[in-house]
């Protein structure tokens, strides 16, 4: 007998029988006893009759179908939740290149504004350079009247503004951010 009619004398219950195994491993332990009763109640001699033949074959290409179908079923299954992890992959990794384009974007406007602090630093520098060589040489004491005691020369100039001093010529946030 083929493994497809026992199988099929099992669901028609001229067998007795129960699962063993999982999955490809799966068999079936035929009761003896069911197994000695099929025996007796089968024909003697290898010939069966016509009807009954046609039957198993019939019954035979009905398991081969319900196998494949159930092969189908299962590979058509895989192929959705497939489907369903490809688009998820899609989202993550279109999500993930706008979040890189963002950060890049965000990158060239830090550097943008960085090179115009720079830039506005340096002209702050210059200016303060041009500032300090404009002052008269010596500067508010003559070295003449300190030698001759008579202290300090009085400063005739008008009060330096703030804005002229080197520490208030650079801004409090670039003190703070220590760009000078």
């Amino acid at each position: 007998m083929s493994p497809r009619t026992i199988r099929r004398y099992i669901d028609q219950g001229k067998l007795a029988a129960k699962p063993h195994g999982e999955g490809v491993r799966r068999g079936w332990l035929v009761s003896v006893d069911s197994l000695h009763t099929l025996h007796v109640t089968r024909p003697e001699g290898g010939e069966r009759p016509r009807a009954e033949r046609e039957t198993e074959y019939a019954d035979s290409i009905a398991d081969v179908y319900k196998e494949l179908a159930a092969r189908l079923e299962t590979r058509a299954e895989e192929a959705a939740e497939l489907r369903v992890r490809l688009e998820l992959a899609e989202r993550t990794q279109s999500t993930l290149e706008d979040e890189r384009q963002r950060a890049f974007d965000e990158l060239a406007d830090e550097r943008r504004r960085r090179e115009e602090a720079e830039r506005e630093r340096d002209e702050l520098r210059h200016r303060l350079g041009a500032a300090a060589s404009s002052e008269p040489p010596g500067g508010p004491k003559s070295t003449a009247d300190e030698q001759q005691g008579r202290g300090p020369a009085p400063d005739t100039g008008p009060p330096q503004t703030p804005a002229e001093t080197p520490e208030e010529c650079r801004s409090w946030w670039r003190r703070f951010f220590g760009f000078e």
